[in-house]
């Protein structure tokens, strides 16, 4: 249900889900190398033990769905929420909040990506 994730907004996620993995694996194994046909090994790995565990889940039907749709949403409302409150907080100079800040930016900093030569 990630809201990030075209496959599940459709009336046939599985479906969708499904064919997008086997082309995304077929794509790898026709025109990869070895290192591409390793990679798809490894996704399909991956795809067999969180799909697998979904699938199950969603043979309970429409409950299943409602009820991870309202979880979901929670969730990301709590995400929104705490961004609003932190905006607020930093707008009014909390110090707590500006040091939060601060730690995130160097975090973020620290993750760039150098291009080009390096010196």
């Amino acid at each position: 249900m990630d809201p990030f994730t075209g496959c599940f907004v459709s009336h046939i996620p599985l479906t969708v889900v499904s064919l997008r993995l086997a082309f995304h694996l077929c794509e790898l194994w026709q025109y990869g190398d070895s290192a591409d046909s390793e990679e798809a090994l490894q996704i399909q790995r991956l795809a067999a033990g969180r799909l697998a565990p979904l699938m199950k889940e969603m043979g309970e039907g429409a409950r299943f769905l409602k009820n991870r749709v309202m979880q979901e949403k929670a969730e990301w409302d709590l995400f929104y929420d705490l961004l609003n409150r932190m905006e607020a907080a930093i707008a009014e100079k909390d110090a707590f909040s500006l040091r939060l800040k601060h730690r995130a930016e160097a975090l973020i900093k620290d993750c760039a990506v150098q291009v080009g030569p390096s010196d």
